[in-house]
Order: structure tokens, then sequence, then C-alpha cells
């Protein structure tokens, strides 16, 4: 459809090569059209969300800071080994870490 060709030209405009930011808008669309907005709003979330990898991960530790007590710890945890982090570290290191 055409709102989905708009969608890639918008994402592939935006990325300034960085995969991760993809990575975040693809899930956070997901999270969209999982809970049934149509292909319109799901466009204007996607134009609505910020350009800039820095102010997506304040988003996102906006929405730890309204969850549960736990999920703030977990949260913050992993923000912490990723940014202190001698190397950059992949998901199945963070996800056997996080297990213990």
């Amino acid at each position: 459809s055409n709102i989905l060709h708009q969608a890639k030209e918008y994402i592939v405009t935006h990325t300034q090569g960085v995969l991760l930011w993809v990575q975040l808008v693809k899930k956070e669309l997901q999270s969209y059209a999982e809970t049934g907005y149509s292909e319109v709003e799901i466009f204007e979330a996607l134009t609505a969300l910020p350009t800039e990898l820095g102010d997506f991960y304040a988003i996102i530790l906006g929405r730890l800071s309204n969850g549960m007590k736990r999920d703030i710890r977990d949260g913050e945890q992993m923000f912490e080994l990723i940014l202190f982090a001698p190397r950059p570290v992949k998901v199945a290191e963070l996800n056997h870490i996080m297990a213990i």
C-alpha cells in the first residue's frame, strides 16, 4: 500500500545509519499493529517517534519509571551493563546476565 511505502521511505530517510534505531522503531510499530491500529494511525505514530537514539532511550526510561519496581530495577541494570561495558553487549549475553 501507499502508506507502507511512505513508512519505508520515512525509516530509510531517518535511520542515519543506526540500525538499533530501526529495531526500536520496528518494535514500537509492531505493538501498534498488534493492538489493532490502522495503517494511517501507525504511520502517524511512526512520524511522532524520535529520530535520535538518545531521545528514544528517554522514552524507554520514562516508560520504565511508570512500571513495577522489579521492572525498573531490571531496566536500570540493563542500561548500566550496556552503557558501561568495555565493548558492545550481545543480546544473548544480556539475557544470560539478567537471568543470574
